[in-house]
Formats: structure tokens, sequence, C-alpha cells
């Protein structure tokens, strides 16, 4: 798992159609995803502020037409970059407009984004990491992995920014998921980092193995359990 990429979301323009034909991802106006490509254009030869971009496609990321959203995704993250103030600004957005084809926390194209953002802002995951704790609970079609990859990211430049996820992460790693030595490569990358972020975690679990409630205390007895078999230095 070292040094794996991060796997962006598979491409949606020109995707074949029953028949034959081809979904034109293109079009007039501005209700087409050309009209963000033409964004990212005209921002990165200056002609547009990434603040101005910001605020014109933040509510596309919505939008029921999939090359639309992708496109405003694509051309939010390179505002994002270019711009590292408006990142607040679009996690927030990503977040609210719930544009994933699931339940089960945020898409393959969000997380790219998110990705990318964070690599700029790290702090900035906290914006959404109840989201992605949902993400990482789940199996669906990569996202998992991919949400693996973006706590790890984050974890190797700003490691307390992905304390509220170290629970998920353990979880994701004491399972047979595709995503499970990621996982724990992530718990491994923290604790040299930052090793006080993981002691501090395995001291609240450890503290509530005292409590009376069996269930806390079994959940409690799995994640000193996984930290241990990870991290055996952290927990002896």
């Amino acid at each position: 798992p070292v040094g794996k990429t991060f796997t962006a979301a598979p491409s949606v323009e020109n995707t074949p159609m029953p028949g034959g034909s081809e979904r034109n991802t293109g079009g007039d106006g501005d209700g087409s995803p050309l009209r963000a490509r033409t964004l990212r254009e005209e921002m990165q030869v200056g002609h547009v502020a990434p603040g101005a971009v910001v605020d014109e496609l933040t509510a596309r990321i919505a939008a029921d037409d999939r090359s639309d959203r992708s496109q405003a995704l694509l051309t939010l993250a390179e505002a994002g970059e270019r711009d590292t103030d408006c990142i607040p600004t679009i996690l927030s957005a990503i977040t609210k407009a719930g544009s994933g084809s699931f339940d089960e926390g945020f898409s393959r194209a969000e997380l790219g984004v998110i990705d990318r953002l964070t690599a700029c802002r790290p702090g900035a995951l906290r914006l959404v990491d109840e989201e992605l704790a949902e993400t990482l609970s789940h199996r669906v079609l990569g996202a998992q992995e991919d949400a693996v990859q973006v706590v790890n990211g984050v974890g190797r430049r700003e490691p307390t920014a992905v304390a509220p996820l170290l629970d998920s992460l353990v979880a994701v790693a004491d399972s047979e998921s595709a995503a499970a030595a990621d996982a724990a490569w992530g718990l491994v990358q923290v604790a040299h980092a930052e090793p006080d972020v993981v002691r501090s975690f395995v001291a609240q679990h450890v503290w509530t193995l005292d409590r009376d409630d069996p269930d806390a205390v079994s959940d409690a007895a799995t994640v000193v359990g996984t930290v241990g078999w990870v991290l055996p230095e952290h927990v002896a």
C-alpha cells in the first residue's frame, strides 16, 4: 500500500449510449457542461477569478445531469487549488449537495475533489469528517478505498486533522474490505507523524473498558485490539 496513487473517478465524457450513439457532454448556454469547462479555461488564463467560478458553480454540483456535475466538480477543484481561501466554501457545498449516487456518503467524483483540496489545506478535512466517516463505513463501488486514501493523505500532512476519523479507520482496518491494508497503513503513518494523536485515541478506549456497558466495552476492546495488532508499542 505504500505510495498508492489516488484513483480518480472514471470520466463520463463521450459515454457510449444504447444504439451505438454517444452522450454529448457539450452544448450551448449556461446550463450545459460546456459552461463549466469554459469557466475552467478562462480561469487558467486569468480572465476570471477562482472566487467568481466558485460562486457560479457550487449550485451546479447538485445537478441531475452527471456530466454537468462532473465538469463542475473538476472546475471547482482547480479553483480551490488556485485560491485556497475558496476551499471551505467548496467543501461545504459538496457536503450539502448530496450529489452522490448512493446514500452512503460521498461519491468517487466528490472524493477526488476532496483529495485535491485537502492536499492544499489539510485542516479543511474537518468540514467533511462526518460524511467521510459515513463513506468509510460502506463498501460502495470503490468509494471506501478512495475515502481511506483521502484520510491517509491528510494524516501524513496534518495528523491531528484525522483524529475524529480514527474510529472509522480502525473499523476498516479490522474488516475484510479491500481497503483494510491501506487503513492499517494509515494508522501507522499517523502514529509516526504525531504519536500523541494515537496515544490519546487508545487511552479513550482503554478507559471505556471500565464501563458497565457491555456493548461499549466490546467495541472498545475491538479498537484496542486492532490498534495493538497494527501498532503494538502504542497499546503495551
